[in-house]
């Protein structure tokens, strides 16, 4: 299991901080500049564009890749001179399936997604990544994925948690255009690999196969964590983590290791999920424990871990 590395990732500004609620399979945002008549493949109006998109993508972050530079030595073997990199590689992220469908307007259509154009007819559907910047100039849609995933990109893809918006455009034989958007939400896997320190708070990621919604506020070390055995009340055993906190007073939240929240721990008391503590009744050396400075967020985030993200509405 890869969990973390080392460096925080940029995240866009202005990014919205998303509720977390269990939502529908899929959800398009379309929008149109024209109205269609519905007259087939010729109108006086221009064409109409819908998309849409699945509502969530999964996707691990991008790992840097590096490449063996060969060559012949002086007795005339073949060695390795050097490395290259890093670079990047697109097949590390997932894709989604974005699908169009056009009326009105006159055909042929020419349509083109994130500034890649594709000939089409009036309905079709392109895989698309889920990055926020990718060379799609330098892509051919039009060939199989094997042909470009392996493109080697020097600069890192902006692989980033939350909503991300595909934009596609549409003009028919007389020179008439449409637009449309549609939406997606972005969770980074972790378990597979994420190149956070800190857990993005406001964002959903998955973390010990388990959805999390980190809270604004909460800090949470993705890559400190401590492995320990512990055991139901009907004795079964089970293997938990104890990731730190950053920040306010410190501690840990724990998981299992299937990604079941078991509570937080702090100042020599283990806080539960069900509001029971270890020691009983929170006492320490004969005194009340006090609660964690950030018992709220703490709260919260328990009641969001394995609930899908959802999109907000505009």
């Amino acid at each position: 299991m890869m969990i973390g590395r080392v460096q925080v990732t940029r995240r866009s500004v202005g990014r919205a901080v998303l509720a977390v609620a269990v939502a529908a399979v899929a959800v398009s945002v379309v929008y149109s500049g024209v109205r269609a008549l519905g007259l087939g493949g010729s109108s006086l109006d221009g064409p109409v564009l819908a998309i849409s998109v699945p509502m969530i993508c999964e996707t691990p972050d991008i790992s840097p890749g590096y490449g063996s530079v060969w060559g012949e030595d002086d007795e005339g073997n073949w060695v390795q001179t050097g490395t290259y990199g890093p670079f990047y590689q697109l097949a590390d992220i997932d894709i989604v399936e974005l699908v169009w469908n056009i009326t009105g307007g006159t055909e042929p259509y020419e349509v083109s997604v994130q500034g890649q154009t594709l000939l089409s007819g009036s309905t079709g559907s392109t895989p698309v990544y889920c990055a926020e910047s990718l060379p799609y100039g330098e892509l051919d849609f039009t060939q199989s994925r094997d042909d470009y995933e392996r493109t080697e990109l020097d600069e890192r893809p902006a692989v980033e948690p939350g909503v991300m918006t595909f934009e596609a455009k549409v003009e028919d034989a007389n020179g008439r255009t449409a637009k449309a958007k549609a939406r997606t939400y972005v969770v980074v896997n972790c378990d597979d690999y994420c190149d956070y320190e800190v857990l993005p708070e406001g964002y959903t990621v998955r973390l010990f196969g388990a959805l999390m919604s980190i809270p604004k506020g909460l800090k949470i070390s993705c890559c400190d964590y401590s492995v320990s055995a512990g055991h139901d009340a009907d004795g079964t055993s089970f293997t938990y983590y104890d990731l730190d906190l950053v920040g306010k007073g410190g501690g840990s939240i724990r998981f299992t290791e299937n990604g079941r929240f078991l509570g937080y721990h702090w100042n020599g008391v283990y806080y539960r999920k069900d509001g029971t503590t270890q020691p009983e009744a929170a006492q320490v050396d004969g005194q009340a424990a006090e609660e964690h400075p950030l018992a709220d967020e703490l709260e919260e985030f328990g009641r969001w871990v394995g609930l899908r993200p959802s999109l907000p509405d505009d």
